[in-house]
């Protein structure tokens, strides 16, 4: 659907955009908001990010921020339309369509794969309504459509509405599609697009859900972006967990997971596993039935407060890193495919918490729209 938004200004980009959220952990986003004070990041502030803060704290927190950025002028709305955003990072090129989806589109047209923290959907529910600004697109996929690209190449054959490089040097490009012809072409394709699926977001849809407002109204939509599939690189959210376990190789470094096979990290060295995962289940899934459950007494992922999902973007040392600095255990996973992702969506089926990490990731700061 059409919406309107405000888009961030060139010149104030580098400073409010935020860093992809789920690189952070609650602490290094606490940091990053104090030391970047029109970050993004002061907009969205999270329960664990500052222990100082209960919710009411952070909703001011939102309030306070939104009304001094909004003062300043550091996004300028745009006519109703929709809009293309085009991110490039560490050499891959992403570009999708940017506009509103009804919340009753969900999960018929447009499918989850993971399952939801009901904690984490109450605190965004609570956010929209008491914050009533947005700012996170929903991120989508689609099986590509060569009318879709069409139309996308025409827009993007004008001067961007906004040409951004961040201080991570992902770049960020927006053209704002205002032209009645050019959209009514969009939604006439989109309209052919049978399933879209999620790829980022889930519990900003369960959010929008919850609220149970009129999807006619913007407090029944929610922001999305759509890439066509093949745009998309998956990476897997590895586990942590406090505790321990006996390995049987100590000393043995740097293995390499596989499909069906995860690597355990231990202080003392790594040491492969073997999921034997059912037919049609992600390892993902297979390693909280194998492993985490039985091991670990893991009973839902959702809420085991010594478990932390840990990004496998760009790679696996992010997660050695914190074996080698806080102890506990560690599990390497290969990413999945997207075509499996949607293949588990279409089935009605769906993945633990936080199973896929997909990069480059559309950010916050980027787009405000009213909620």
């Amino acid at each position: 659907m059409p919406l309107t938004a405000g888009l961030i200004r060139s010149e104030a980009a580098r400073d409010v955009i935020s860093p992809p959220y789920d690189l952070f952990t609650p602490d290094q986003r606490a940091e990053h908001a104090r030391k970047h004070r029109r970050s993004f990041l002061n907009g969205t502030p999270s329960e664990g990010d500052d222990p100082a803060l209960d919710l009411s704290g952070r909703r001011r927190q939102a309030i306070d921020y939104l009304e001094r950025e909004l003062a300043a002028g550091t996004w300028r709305f745009l006519p109703e339309g929709l809009f293309v955003l085009q991110i490039e990072s560490r050499g891959r090129t992403q570009t999708g369509v940017v506009g509103d989806v009804p919340a009753r589109a969900f999960p018929g047209v447009v499918r989850p794969h993971e399952d939801t923290r009901p904690d984490r959907v109450q605190d965004l529910a609570s956010y929209l309504t008491k914050v009533g600004y947005f700012s996170s697109p929903v991120g989508l996929t689609y099986r590509r459509r060569a009318d879709v690209d069409t139309i996308v190449d025409n827009v993007m054959t004008r001067a961007p509405d906004l040409d951004a490089t961040l201080p991570d040097n992902d770049r960020q490009r927006v053209w704002h599609v205002g032209d009645p012809d050019d959209v009514e072409k969009l939604l006439t394709s989109f309209d052919e697009v049978i399933t879209c699926y999620v790829i980022d977001g889930h519990h900003r849809v369960a959010a929008t859900l919850q609220r149970g407002a009129d999807p006619s109204a913007p407090a029944g939509r929610f922001l999305a972006v759509a890439f066509p599939d093949d745009d998309l690189a998956v990476y897997p959210f590895h586990r942590w967990i406090e505790g321990s376990v006996p390995i049987s190789k100590k000393g043995v470094m740097d293995l390499t997971p596989g499909p069906g096979r995860a690597v355990m990290l231990t202080p003392d060295g790594e040491e492969e596993i073997d999921l034997a995962p059912e037919p049609g289940e992600a390892d993902v899934a297979a390693l909280a039935r194998t492993v985490l459950r039985p091991l670990f007494g893991v009973k839902d992922e959702r809420t085991d407060p010594r478990l932390a999902f840990v990004p496998g973007y760009p790679g696996p040392e992010r997660l050695r890193k914190r074996v080698r600095e806080h102890g506990g255990v560690g599990f390497l996973l290969a990413p999945t495919t997207v075509e499996a992702v949607m293949d588990v969506a279409d089935r009605g089926g769906v993945m633990p918490p936080t199973a896929t990490f997909f990069s480059p990731k559309p950010r916050s700061g980027v787009f405000l729209v009213q909620r």
